[in-house]
């Protein structure tokens, strides 16, 4: 079973008495147990599409000859780290990484054959494996979150700052014993993932870089009847929390290519105008980097900006033809700009390069003969975790700066510079569903 498109068919539906299902961009998962969970008679209609029937014969002879294993064919954002031996899969990923899925029903199992992806060429890498299906990472998500608030609620001290907290009424009860347990369950830990997770401090304050997870915002549970990802036959109270909940282990994304300098964007803001003034000031830097002349406006006229900032009774503005005014100097363009930029940025066809300076208690102290206006460095250092949650909504990947990577500041200079010049060979991802 292929998508349509893929297959040279135009749109194709299941139809029924009262009931019609688009199978027009289905994964061979989806339209496996999509079929599978139908009852009664049930009607494949499609239309051939003779303008690709070139197409589907290609297909056809890649799918004989070995280049292609299934119809599927797109490529995912991780949102966890998955390991191979643990997760019982064959291909270990890390949380943030992109893979190309070839099958979503690898030998018949609820697994996806993946190939690692090439960051510069965007092509497939040798190294081949099965992850988890959806549903089944969805189940694994929840885990590694569950592993999480329980070590949270552990902690003396957590307990008393949260004991405020509005405490979750007890659920009431249904006749069925077991399915009012599960309700309560899910409704406490409902109120307690929520609470974890608007807390971005204390999260990644208990997160090590083998606990990765990425935890986004999906606009609410699933509507009734939606794809689900995998065999979801059967009481399983955590599958049922974990949908319930619209956990995100998978994100699909697009690939992008631009031949242009790519804008850069610093994260903590606290420390982009020192880290721009420096670079500046490097010698060659006038080679590869500026920034950008802002535009003065007033208020009412400041809504098409990409960023603007108040300053005495104007506005200074950025918008796009100042960005592209240095790019087509063959220079990278220094942007003094929130986060809050990037998703307009990305929607103009512009695709930053997102640099974050991770800082945590062990390397604040080096920040010490930086101009940083902030009441003191264990608020720095909680409202710089508070950011990384910021970055988990942006839907586009960005690079890391490790406190070890750098030993002072003309160190970390020398490091972000570098990466940004890495940064501009790979290739770009984007999630177009957060757009």
């Amino acid at each position: 079973m292929f998508s349509c498109f893929s297959t040279g068919q135009l749109e194709g539906r299941i139809r029924e008495e009262d009931r019609r299902i688009s199978l027009d961009t289905s994964t061979q998962e989806e339209a496996y147990w999509t079929l599978h969970h139908c009852s009664g008679p049930v009607k494949l209609h499609y239309r051939t599409n003779f303008d690709c029937k070139s197409t589907y014969r290609r297909l056809q002879r890649d799918l004989a000859d070995g280049p292609l294993v299934s119809g599927d064919s797109f490529y995912i954002r991780v949102n966890l780290n998955i390991s191979g031996q643990s997760d019982c899969c064959s291909l270990s990923v890390r949380c943030d990484e992109v893979v190309h899925v070839l099958d979503t029903r690898h030998q018949g199992r609820s697994e996806w054959l993946c190939a690692h992806v090439d960051p510069y060429s965007g092509g497939d890498l040798a190294d081949r494996g099965t992850i988890p299906s959806n549903a089944r990472a969805q189940q694994l998500l929840l885990v590694k979150i569950q592993k999480l608030v329980s070590r949270g609620g552990k902690d003396e001290n957590e307990i008393n700052r949260n004991k405020n907290y509005s405490q979750p009424e007890e659920a009431v009860l249904s006749p069925d014993a077991k399915a009012g347990q599960r309700v309560s369950r899910a409704s406490i830990f409902l109120t307690q993932i929520l609470q974890f997770v608007s807390r971005g401090d204390v999260k990644y304050k208990r997160m090590n870089s083998n606990e990765r997870v990425r935890i986004i915002n999906a606009g609410g549970p699933r509507p009734e009847g939606e794809y689900r990802g995998g065999d979801t036959h059967g009481a399983d109270p955590d599958g049922e929390l974990s949908r319930s909940l619209n956990l995100i282990p998978y994100s699909p994304v697009t690939l992008q290519r631009t031949q242009r300098r790519r804008p850069v964007l610093f994260t903590p803001i606290a420390i982009a105008k020192t880290i721009i003034q420096k670079i500046l000031n490097n010698t060659g830097a006038a080679m590869d980097f500026d920034v950008c002349k802002p535009e003065f406006h007033l208020k009412q006229n400041v809504e098409p900006f990409i960023h603007f900032k108040e300053k005495h009774t104007t506005f200074e503005c950025i918008a796009r033809g100042n960005i592209e005014a240095v790019a087509s100097k063959g220079k990278h363009c220094l942007l003094e700009a929130e986060l809050t930029c990037v998703k307009d940025l990305l929607r103009r066809a512009i695709y930053p390069i997102i640099i974050y300076v991770k800082i945590c208690e062990k390397n604040v102290k080096k920040l010490r003969k930086l101009p940083l206006r902030v009441e003191s460095e264990e608020e720095f250092v909680k409202s710089c975790r508070a950011k990384l949650k910021e970055l988990e909504g942006i839907p586009c990947l960005y690079a890391q700066v490790e406190p070890e990577a750098w030993a002072g500041t003309d160190d970390l200079i020398r490091v972000v510079k570098d990466r940004i010049l890495e940064e501009q060979k790979k290739t770009v991802w984007v999630e177009q569903d957060l757009l």
